[in-house]
């Protein structure tokens, strides 16, 4: 993942450096840069916000570019969206201690979608 590797040198960061703020270590971040190694999605959720870029664009997705930002962007992939809301949903019943969306909590979650589905389209049309 090249992509890991040029955002933290455009950040004037060490591999030692990014170890730390991810907590992992420093040949750990080697492996990601010379791809023999993927982070898993909660270091990639890391990753992309420190480097104010998408998932995808980490991910070498050709139609990433590096403005596109978790938080500026509102088109964010199905995983984005879901490593997002994952990470909003941390500390609540929603989801298990790892951090990962139980099965009551994804059906409370549909549930919320398809009652408020009007709402929802009115938003997203407000927004356009």
């Amino acid at each position: 993942m090249k992509r890991i590797a040029e955002k933290r040198k455009d950040m004037n960061l060490s591999q030692a450096e990014l170890d730390e703020k991810l907590g992992v270590s420093q040949q750990t971040i080697s492996k990601y840069e010379n791809g023999s190694r993927e982070p898993d999605n909660a270091t990639l959720l890391k990753l992309s916000k420190m480097f104010n870029v998408t998932i995808d664009y980490l991910l070498e997705n050709p139609l990433s570019n590096t403005k596109d930002s978790l938080i500026d962007n509102q088109s964010l992939s199905e995983k984005e969206g879901a490593l997002l809301l994952q990470e909003k949903l941390k500390g609540t019943p929603l989801v298990n201690e790892q951090g990962v969306i139980t099965k009551e909590g994804a059906d409370i979650f549909a549930t919320f979608l398809i009652n408020n589905a009007d709402i929802l389209k009115k938003l997203l049309n407000d927004n356009k």
